[in-house]
């Protein structure tokens, strides 16, 4: 299946941009230490020269893949009730026993259990001692049970909530505004990826170190020891009046997958996984450089398990006529890495008839296990049209529109 995006065209009010353009990611780069400095001995930059090379510009063919041939599956309904109502899920990371979900339109954080009960919720938009302005991410140390939030204040403070939702840990993130995505690195670091939110009318430079670690314990700020001559952005704004145009390609460099995170920076060639203590190389993929027709190819891990990696790829080219980026060739690959073989993969599903499966992005997803959603509204038209079958329907057929949303766990088979 071939998955097409379109730029997405994103208000922001100008005083958001004002404040996020005081001091980026690239002004950052000269109030750091350098990176043999300041990188802590326990966290390594492996290298190796004995990793495979997946060449993603090349054409593979189209295959139906039953996901039910290669994934167990399994569906939790969230609990729907006056507590518990979702907006957005703008992010969910999964744990043992609890699910928590960063509501982006409630600004607030419920936390479920794994069968999608409603336990509890993280609400503190006020200004007390326990409060918060506005959530813009979200990481879940399971290991020490604290919840990680990025505010959006200035200057910028990381906050760290106990799982009853009293703040024990603050943060301000000096220079530091133009945070893409932040995950856990382990229970002493948040690795997060810089993105330019303060680039008006260009393509705002990030420096040649977009990649910054997070001590949890004392808020220090460094560079990942990563060095990218010319890192790309999925991001280009510019000023319309009293308001920011943005538009962007959907795309994140980092995936928490268990407890191990992978970073596919989109033009970087060497892919990394860590072990929970350093980043090892894992395979290279084609760098991403520009074409003399201005196109440049970008390219990221969208989800992964042992035996299955999926890809996200794509184009980026600058439009100057509509001052917007845009994407083209933009496609999902699957590759096998016991087989070796490479797919663009048409998705079907047993209990679904047509349609497509589209995975999410910048979720903290269980190890193993790819993931999508389904909203209650999708669900009923769905049933409504004769589409659905076993599981799936029961659940279509026990909900309203208004319930929250159904998670769907695809546990990848080895």
């Amino acid at each position: 299946m071939h998955y097409k995006y379109i730029g997405k065209i994103i208000p922001w009010i100008l005083l958001a941009i004002t404040l996020a353009s005081g001091s980026g990611c690239s002004n950052a780069e000269k109030n750091v230490a350098a990176p043999n400095e300041a990188e802590d001995d326990s966290t390594r930059i492996l290298t190796s020269t004995n990793i495979q090379d997946v060449d993603l510009l090349k054409t593979y063919p189209e295959k139906k893949i039953t996901i039910d041939d290669i994934a167990d599956i399994r569906y939790i309904p969230l609990e729907t009730n006056e507590e518990s109502v979702i907006g957005f899920a703008r992010k969910v990371s999964f744990g043992d026993d609890k699910i928590f979900v960063y509501d982006g339109q409630g600004d607030q954080i419920l936390i479920f259990d794994n069968d999608g009960k409603y336990l509890s919720k993280i609400n503190r938009k006020d200004a007390g001692p326990h409060g918060y302005n506005k959530i813009t991410d979200m990481t879940v140390d399971f290991d020490s049970q604290l919840v990680y939030i990025m505010d959006l204040s200035f200057p910028r403070k990381l906050k760290a909530y106990d799982f009853d939702g009293y703040r024990q840990k603050e943060f301000t993130i000096p220079n530091e505004p133009s945070i893409n995505q932040m995950t856990m690195f382990n229970s002493d670091k948040i690795i997060f990826h810089c993105q330019p939110s303060g680039g008006l009318n260009t393509e705002e430079v990030i420096g040649t170190h977009p990649y910054r670690w997070i001590d949890t314990r004392t808020g220090a700020v460094t560079p990942v020891d990563i060095e990218i001559e010319h890192p790309e952005s999925s991001t280009y704004t510019v000023i319309d009046g009293n308001h920011a145009r943005m538009t962007s390609i959907e795309m994140y460099p980092l995936l928490k997958t268990g407890k191990s995170v992978v970073l596919a920076d989109y033009t970087y060639p060497t892919v990394y996984q860590s072990d929970g203590k350093n980043f090892k190389p894992l395979f290279t993929k084609p760098e991403g450089k520009k074409s003399a027709t201005g196109k440049i190819p970008m390219s990221t891990v969208w989800a992964m398990s042992d035996r299955y990696i999926l890809f996200f790829v794509t184009e980026k080219s600058l439009n100057k006529n509509t001052d917007s980026i845009e994407q083209g060739g933009t496609r999902a690959l699957l590759y096998d890495r016991k087989t070796g073989e490479i797919i663009d993969p048409d998705w079907n599903r047993r209990d679904v008839k047509g349609g497509s499966i589209m995975m999410e992005w910048n979720w903290e997803m269980p190890e193993n296990t790819f993931v999508t959603t389904y909203s209650s509204s999708t669900l009923k038209m769905l049933d409504e049209k004769g589409r659905l079958s076993g599981r799936l329907k029961e659940i279509a057929d026990s909900i309203d529109e208004e319930a929250n949303d159904v998670l769907v766990l695809m546990k990848m088979k080895k």
